[in-house]
């Protein structure tokens, strides 16, 4: 690597939408979904130059592949080398569907109203339920648990 640019985009309305390769201008255009994933690039005149779908998690099963587009799943810069997407804070794995590294905390944290033996308990409304009043404080009184933030009481809107 020299350190020059090999390529420019073109970005229109936060999304890329061109590439025009340096030192050439040989110019290619992203066709992308809402996720930002560009299935399919073009050249100036509509040929196909790289074309994938992508399972639900995004490994890439790729169906022309003529190009040198490195931007793939949800528009994220995929690493030659490792196979990994840049997704800023940490690397994923779209082949495998997971990220490289644990979510960063200076220290782990408790959910203050989960019941670890009861999953279900993580569905519960912090806030004042509108139309289940059974699952406020009492919920967390019978589970030996205490809650500030739950609704306290039967009390009428």
């Amino acid at each position: 690597m020299s350190g020059n640019a090999t390529a420019d985009y073109i970005y229109f309305n936060g999304k890329r939408v061109a590439r025009i390769d340096l030192p050439g201008g040989a110019v290619r255009y992203y066709f992308s979904d809402h996720l930002g994933t560009a299935s399919v690039v073009t050249d100036n005149v509509g040929a196909i130059k790289d074309e994938s779908d992508y399972y639900p998690y995004g490994a890439e099963r790729v169906i022309t592949d003529l190009d040198s587009n490195r931007y793939k799943f949800t528009g994220k810069e995929r690493d030659a080398e490792s196979g990994l997407d840049q997704f800023g804070a940490r690397y994923y794995a779209s082949a495998w569907g997971r990220f490289m590294t644990p979510d960063w905390a200076a220290r782990p944290t408790t959910v203050p109203y989960a019941v670890f033996g009861d999953p279900q308990s993580l569905n519960l409304p912090v806030t004042k339920p509108r139309s289940l009043p059974e699952l406020g404080a009492e919920y967390f009184q019978e589970q030996g648990q205490s809650c500030h933030r739950c609704w306290q009481g039967n009390e009428k809107e």
